[in-house]
């Protein structure tokens, strides 16, 4: 009986990839509507004060109150699941410099505004980045707890701590468009869930297993 109870739940996993592009909607390099807001999954670069305050075609990871990115995912698939890993990764192609990154979880509900700070602070972390490199950031602690709460939106602020210039454009100058997945923004959640059998599943597997020994021990006596 403790067999026939233990063999329908399986254990089962699964990686789950979000694609984050930009998701400005203006024209041009930069947009001063700073009324404007941007829904889905997604992230929109800004200007801070001292870059000249705007909506931006940039993933900016530069000078503190320069340039920042503002992130926002759709996690409602990853509810009742439990996070055994999330990554988020990027490409840093433009500026220049190391930096180290301040990421700040905030409670996100699927439309982004002009955020120079983290709308609200739900846990931060701290990272460092490579010049012009393929960048990682383990975020898992972060979206760990957003799914613990049941939140359906993940949402992340970056900005640099330091007076260094790492950022990516995701704009197209030669033919001045944007280029929304320049910057290859991806947040990969690898889960672990209890996957149960319906009853007959099980007793199929239990079946087949006792049929596999008895068959295993009249050959081994032949």
């Amino acid at each position: 009986m403790l067999v026939a109870v233990i063999l329908p739940a399986l254990l089962g996993a699964a990686t789950i990839t979000y694609v984050i592009r930009d998701l400005g909607t203006f024209p041009d390099y930069t947009s001063n509507d700073l009324a404007a807001t941007y829904t889905g999954t997604g992230y929109v670069g800004l200007y801070g004060p001292s870059g000249g305050a705007s909506f931006v075609h940039l993933f900016g990871l530069e000078d503190a109150g320069y340039s920042m990115a503002l992130l926002q995912v759709n996690i409602s698939a990853l509810i009742g699941q439990t996070i055994q890993s999330a990554i988020l990764s990027f490409v840093t192609l433009d500026g220049q410099g190391a930096q180290s990154v301040k990421a700040t979880s905030f409670d996100a509900d699927g439309t982004l505004g002009y955020y120079v700070s983290a709308p609200s602070d739900l846990g931060s972390a701290y990272f460092n980045t490579a010049v012009q490199a393929n960048q990682s950031f383990n975020v898992t602690s972060l979206v760990a707890a957003r799914v613990g709460t049941g939140s359906t939106w993940f949402g992340l602020h970056l900005a640099g701590e330091n007076v260094e210039y790492p950022y990516t454009y995701s704009f197209d100058f030669d033919n001045n468009v944007p280029d929304p997945d320049r910057a290859l923004v991806r947040l990969v959640v690898e889960t672990s869930e209890i996957v149960s059998l319906p009853e007959p599943g099980g007793a199929v597997l239990i079946g087949a297993g006792l049929a596999a020994f008895g068959l295993a021990r009249r050959r081994g006596r032949s």
